[in-house]
């Protein structure tokens, strides 16, 4: 009992300190210059960070400030473009609270991935982060059509569940 005891102690800590910190915004912030939005490039990768990995619906009016915060950097930064195709997002009518996390996915690979831009890469990479908030959410995780992505991207074939359920209409 007191080895149970200790792993479950050890696992709880572990779960703790696993859990991206919430992030500080700044009371106020200035965007007028392309060293402007270099300078909260870190504060909103950090961001990102937290908004992919907390559940769609924990901390709800704090998670609100920070989309914000994000998406305004986002539509006015010079050093990042992201151009969401609804191709590889057909769930965003039915459910439009994934859109954010769709282009906090995107966003966060792009920031980390000075790469050309490869637009299949960048929405897969988005579309896993759809996932991730499909699994912590009871109400979104009830929906059949969301669970088989989330199957998908957990025998990493989300690419594979893309094309052929969505892309290949398209043709």
């Amino acid at each position: 009992m007191r080895s149970f005891l200790c792993i479950l102690f050890v696992l709880l800590v572990v779960e703790l300190f696993s859990q991206p910190g919430r992030p500080v915004l700044p009371e106020t912030y200035s965007r007028n210059t392309t060293e402007d939005f270099r300078k909260d490039q870190e504060l909103v990768e950090k961001c990102l960070v937290w908004l992919c990995k907390t559940p769609i619906n924990e901390d709800v009016a704090f998670r609100s400030e920070v989309n914000y915060f994000v998406m305004e950097w986002l539509a006015g930064s010079p050093q990042i473009t992201i151009d969401v195709k609804t191709k590889y997002a057909p769930f965003v009518n039915d459910y439009p609270e994934l859109m954010f996390s769709l282009i906090h996915g995107m966003a966060l690979y792009a920031l980390r991935h000075k790469a050309p831009y490869d637009e299949e890469k960048i929405h897969l990479k988005g579309l896993e982060t759809v996932c991730d908030m499909i699994e912590t959410s009871e109400t979104l995780y009830e929906q059949k059509e969301l669970r088989r992505a989330l199957k998908a991207k957990k025998r990493n074939k989300l690419k594979a569940y893309i094309e052929k359920e969505y892309l290949s209409q398209e043709k």
